[in-house]
């Protein structure tokens, strides 16, 4: 049997309804009750709603950066004995490493900063990795033992840097005129071909990093 509440039954104190004992023993029965819960939660200021997502959107992004960093650290230490790969980078590579991971840092700086992909990963490209090795290990010995060895690594450096920002600025000034369309006009087997030998570039550099043997050419595998 419901209760009814009459008004004889309500009385009005300081203009806040005031039920007699039945009708506030209801009242705290409905508070209790699982829909109470539920209501409560579609009362919440939208200053809390923002605080949690604010909240929830920074563990996701340390969580995610711990995880980013685990990968690449090891990554980017690999990237760098290939680079500098020639024995005379050897007494020098601690040194060559961390400008590595100085210039990976630098370039999610820039991707966070001014890439409308902010969620892009900053990293030392694979891909030009081939010529970044090749100019290396070719000043090196063009400049001979003659020339001091931190000349040598100077020089490296400043040329590496200079054709770095070289593509970069291309690759900018090809995105501002709309012309990475012509990309299509490339054969797909040269585009092929030139992802395979990067492939193969980063196979014979992991073997030849992890058994500590040159791999120069094909003949010296044997």
């Amino acid at each position: 049997m419901k209760p009814s509440f009459s008004p004889t039954r309500i009385k009005i104190n300081g203009g806040l309804p005031h039920f007699d004992d039945d009708g506030n023993v209801m009242l705290r029965a409905l508070s209790l009750s699982p829909g109470a819960s539920r209501r409560d939660s579609r009362l919440e200021t939208p200053m809390s709603s923002g605080l949690h997502l604010f909240l929830q959107g920074v563990v996701h992004a340390v969580l995610s950066g711990v995880v980013v960093s685990i990968v690449l650290c090891p990554v980017m230490i690999g990237f760098a004995s290939i680079i500098f790969s020639h024995p005379e980078f050897s007494e020098a590579l601690p040194m060559l490493t961390k400008l590595v991971f100085a210039s990976s840092v630098v370039h999610q700086l820039v991707i966070t900063s001014l890439s409308p992909l902010p969620f892009a990963i900053g990293q030392v490209q694979d891909t030009g990795m081939i010529f970044l090795a090749s100019m290396a290990s070719s000043i090196m010995t063009e400049l001979g033992p003659a020339v001091p060895l931190e000349e040598r690594i100077a020089t490296v450096l400043v040329h590496l840097s200079i054709c770095t920002v070289l593509v970069g600025l291309g690759l900018i000034l090809t995105g501002k005129a709309r012309l990475a369309s012509f990309v299509q006009y490339l054969p797909t087997p040269v585009i092929g071909g030139y992802l395979a030998y990067v492939g193969f570039f980063m196979v014979k550099g992991g073997v030849s990093l992890t058994t500590g043997v040159g791999l120069v050419s094909v003949q010296g595998w044997g």
